[in-house]
């Protein structure tokens, strides 16, 4: 069914598929990353930056107020809220959403260099090479300025991409028509940088940065409903549109999801 529907999708599930008769192969790359420490050095500090000049730390959510909702509560209450009013979101509300729900959990330890650690996030990740990049184009969070933004994990802060307005009004309006009725607070825009992946899974790769990204979004929607806001996760988007606004090197990285959240 699956090769009649989507035949270019069928053809990858079945060269990304993992069976008995090439297990050997499909470890080879695995076994090839693990054996080399420079590698997993690389994989631990390389994640992505921008100009330190335009940093907004986040502090821990610890210092917030944190939403009285438990789990439970917020996997009951999560829908799919197309409509936002014209509220504007607080900055210790960005910061709350953003600390929870991608926020350093710990730490994991290089394997022969005791000195060089990585953080590890609230969300699980293939190898926890974290191949997820975060931005979010601000249209109505009071004491952030406007433009778009990258979320830096490692360094807990907010990092500016860009203050011109076009790209930022073009990250928001390449939502595909009938996915939302209103504009929201924040557009969140996920990507992925490959390499981190595809370096050590091949092409079974591709599979586990999408999972990821997944769990990334869903922790999003969950902690958009404990905090009281309207969420909506989106698949039908421009991607060249957003890419661009993002400034993105195609095939590189690539824009894979977008949500937005705001006041419903």
């Amino acid at each position: 069914m699956i090769s009649k529907l989507a035949p270019m999708a069928a053809l990858y599930h079945e060269n990304s598929s993992i069976c008995r008769d090439t297990l050997s192969q499909d470890l080879e790359s695995i076994q090839a990353f693990l054996g080399d420490d420079e590698l997993i050095r690389q994989a631990m500090t390389g994640h992505k930056t921008y100009p330190i000049e335009h940093r907004v730390p986040l502090g821990s959510s610890g210092r917030l107020r944190e939403p009285k909702t438990s789990l439970f509560d917020a996997l009951r209450s999560r829908r799919t809220i197309r409509r936002f009013s014209e509220a504007s979101l607080s900055l210790d509300e960005l910061k709350m959403l953003l600390t929870a729900s991608f926020g350093q959990t710990g730490t994991l330890q290089h394997p022969s260099d005791p000195d060089l650690t990585q953080p590890l996030r609230a969300y699980p990740s293939g190898g926890a090479l974290y191949p997820v990049e975060i931005y979010l184009a601000n249209h109505r969070v009071d004491g952030l300025r406007a433009g778009i933004h990258h979320l830096n994990v490692v360094d807990n802060c907010l990092e500016l991409v860009t203050e011109d307005a076009g790209r930022v009004e073009a990250a928001g309006q390449a939502i595909l028509a009938g996915e939302s009725d209103s504009k929201p607070a924040l557009t969140f825009i996920f990507t992925i940088l490959w390499k981190h992946v595809l370096t050590k899974y091949g092409e079974r790769g591709y599979r586990i940065a999408l999972l990821e990204t997944g769990h990334v979004v869903q922790n999003l929607l969950l902690v958009a409903a404990s905090m009281k806001l309207a969420a909506l996760p989106i698949a039908g988007f421009d991607d060249r549109r957003i890419g661009t606004a993002l400034d993105l090197k195609f095939g590189v990285e690539d824009v894979v999801y977008v949500a937005a959240v705001g006041k419903g």
